[in-house]
């Protein structure tokens, strides 16, 4: 299916859904980083929520860092509407947490949950329901197996 949009609108959209995505994956890839956080270990008492995020994060820094660097710099629109908009979000919503405003944190969830409708939800539950029991069998599968004995097995005996 095509999709006729103005140029404007398309490099909104992008700026939306790829380069604040990108930016959120960056964010936590900086934080294991800089924390010294093995992943493995994380893994180990993710949700179903943060493992999904985890394999998320492992797509994408395995792909070319130079289009993601493409997608934040030169997106005007991401660059210069929509990241300042992420970082003054990211002011409202540290007041909130650090005064502890539980009723405004919950309101602003429940406003987005209905931003994005019911259908959506229900689907995304179903949907990310079955890749979460995808992502625990592949772990559970190569239990008390080295990073390298699961890349040998899965990668290197197939080619």
């Amino acid at each position: 299916n095509m999709l006729e949009l103005s140029s404007d609108h398309h490099d909104e959209l992008v700026a939306i859904v790829q380069s604040s995505v990108h930016i959120l994956n960056l964010i936590l890839g900086h934080l294991l980083k800089k924390r010294g956080i093995n992943v493995e270990e994380l893994l180990s008492i993710a949700t179903p929520n943060s493992r999904m995020q985890l394999c998320i994060l492992g797509r994408f820094l395995n792909q070319n860092a130079g289009l993601y660097t493409d997608m934040q710099v030169y997106n005007s629109v991401y660059r210069d509407e929509i990241l300042p908009e992420i970082l003054h979000y990211l002011e409202e919503v540290t007041d909130t947490i650090k005064s502890h405003d539980t009723n405004l944190f919950e309101a602003e969830f429940e406003a987005i949950r209905r931003t994005l409708g019911s259908w959506f939800l229900h689907a995304a539950l179903e949907i990310s329901e079955s890749f979460d029991s995808t992502i625990q069998a592949y772990f559970k599968s190569k239990k008390n197996t080295t990073p390298w004995d699961m890349w040998k097995k899965d990668v290197w005996e197939k080619w």
